[in-house]
């Protein structure tokens, strides 16, 4: 199960999902009798988690406390729901799932969860600052997010400006990475599945480290890209020759005398598409043009015409031919 099949069912749980997506859980739910077991241990677990969170005044700290130790000595504090919890808990084959939806469900109102969807949203925080989140990302913070240190949690693609604060550092979190700013902006790119966390900086300056290895951070300068590759501990820098980075947020693709492999890398994520290059002597081309508000029709007519290319769609990609330059 992933990430977002989880997100669907806490949706779907809590009434706030889309027709749309409704479809897709379906379809996923009637794959195999493993996904619709899922769903259930899924209904059940939130059922007695909600029906134990209306009838008790939660210390939510101390709570989870608890909590962890009872799932440690594998005995009960109490004789009534407690001892449900955990039958509950051991019908499910991964005790984390139970762990992670209840967490969900009695820590809720404790964090703040921003979605942009197919659109692109912007956020400003308690502290001034602003967070544009691109399509298809995530970012939470806590409720006290203005007290002595600033954290939020990123999931895909965000563009910073972050509001200086004495004493008070603000700190990105993704599933590989921690970034660290006094007063800056910057591009954190962090996608489910992706092979690196990417960070560009704007102006100013950030601390980059991967959270496994947070003594071996790189600071990156203003212009300066760094990338963490999954599943590693050292950052490192990347030559910048992408002048794209910031186009999801500012609505424009610029090329100057641009490698056709860099062009083809900012239309992909741009457009949210995946382009076939058969003859990779084109790779090595280069093409100049610039785009506002760019359209995928206006650009692969303008990559066609000034290089002779053959660009056609085939099912969800596109494929690119030709005799190079």
């Amino acid at each position: 199960m992933t990430e977002h099949q989880e997100q669907l069912i806490l949706k779907f749980l809590n009434g706030t999902i889309s027709p749309d997506e409704q479809k897709v859980l379906n379809a996923w739910a009637t794959e195999s009798e493993d996904n619709k077991k899922l769903m259930d241990d899924f209904a059940l677990v939130w059922k007695v988690s909600r029906e134990h969170y209306k009838q008790h005044d939660f210390a939510t700290a101390d709570e989870w406390k608890k909590f962890e130790a009872n799932i440690t000595k594998k005995a009960p504090v109490n004789a009534g729901t407690t001892v449900y919890w955990l039958r509950v808990a051991a019908s499910i084959s991964v005790i984390a799932l139970f762990s992670w939806i209840l967490y969900m469900v009695v820590f809720s109102n404790e964090t703040i969860l921003k979605e942009s969807g197919e659109g692109i949203v912007q956020v400003e925080l308690p502290d001034g600052s602003k967070v544009w989140l691109n399509r298809n990302s995530r970012l939470a913070y806590d409720d006290d997010f203005t007290s002595d240190k600033r954290t939020v949690k990123l999931l895909g693609e965000a563009f910073f400006e972050v509001r200086k604060r004495e004493g008070k550092p603000f700190i990105i979190l993704t599933s590989e990475a921690q970034i660290q700013v006094i007063g800056t902006s910057f591009n954190v790119q962090a996608y489910e599945g992706s092979d690196a966390t990417e960070v560009f900086v704007a102006t100013g300056s950030v601390n980059f480290a991967s959270k496994v290895n947070r003594s071996a951070g790189v600071t990156l300068n203003a212009g300066d890209m760094g990338a963490l590759l999954k599943n590693t501990s050292n950052v490192v820098l990347s030559p910048h020759e992408n002048s794209n980075v910031l186009a999801w947020k500012e609505k424009k693709l610029i090329f100057n005398r641009s490698t056709i492999q860099s062009v083809v890398e900012s239309i992909e994520h741009y457009f949210r598409i995946e382009i076939d290059v058969r003859n990779k002597d084109i790779l090595k081309c280069r093409f100049t043009g610039s785009f506002n508000s760019p359209t995928l029709p206006e650009v692969i007519e303008a990559l066609s015409i000034s290089l002779d290319l053959t660009i056609t769609k085939s099912d969800d990609s596109y494929v690119v031919d030709g005799q190079g330059c």
